[in-house]
């Protein structure tokens, strides 16, 4: 798994802040991120597959 691509939230964010992780002392904001970004890949699968249907 690439580092960009771990998310990594709490206490122990605090001493990998300096890695490509995506890295929250708040687990809320982690959360909060993540849904933000599952939101947005949803929304485009969605939209990729209604295109293709109506083609």
């Amino acid at each position: 798994m690439a580092p960009h691509e771990l998310w990594i939230g709490g206490r122990i964010a605090e001493y990998l802040s300096d890695t490509e992780a995506h890295t929250f002392v708040r687990i809320e904001e982690m959360v909060e991120h993540l849904k933000r970004i599952i939101t947005e890949d949803l929304e485009l699968n969605n939209n990729d597959e209604s295109a293709n249907s109506t083609s």
